[in-house]
């Protein structure tokens, strides 16, 4: 069972993903998934053609990443970004609803950080522009 479609099987809560469609057959994801026991944040990529598979098919929860620091991972997702969407404007606003998501998550284990700081840091660097 994908860790995309049925995250419970796996033992977490789908947090929130990111995913720009070239085409309707094509993915290309971030997703981050959070441990409702313990408060603990993974993010994975993935990239295929729905046709064949459906995103993280195949992949475990030990196949993830853990995010052991929030802002180390919003310059990875930010990374991201770059290097698969040239982002514009409407790419960070989707990376700034998963950091607030991201918030809400890690706020029922006390766990609490600047969304607002981190979503301006997104939007600080020279090369966004409004294409796409």
């Amino acid at each position: 069972m994908s860790l995309h479609s049925w995250p419970k099987h796996h033992g977490l809560e789908r947090i929130d993903f990111v995913d720009k469609h070239w085409a309707p057959e094509d993915f290309n994801i971030l997703e981050v998934w959070g441990d409702p026991e313990t408060g603990m944040l993974y993010y994975g990529e993935d990239h295929g053609c729905y046709c064949c598979q459906s995103p993280f098919d195949g992949q475990k929860r030990e196949d993830l990443v853990l995010i052991d620091d929030i802002k180390v991972f919003a310059r990875t997702a930010r990374e991201w970004a770059m290097n698969n969407y040239h982002p514009n404007t409407k790419v960070i606003t989707k990376l700034g609803a998963m950091m607030i998501r991201i918030r809400t998550f890690e706020e029922r284990f006390d766990i609490v950080f600047d969304a607002a700081e981190l979503i301006e840091s997104l939007d600080d660097e020279p090369a966004l522009n409004d294409e796409n």
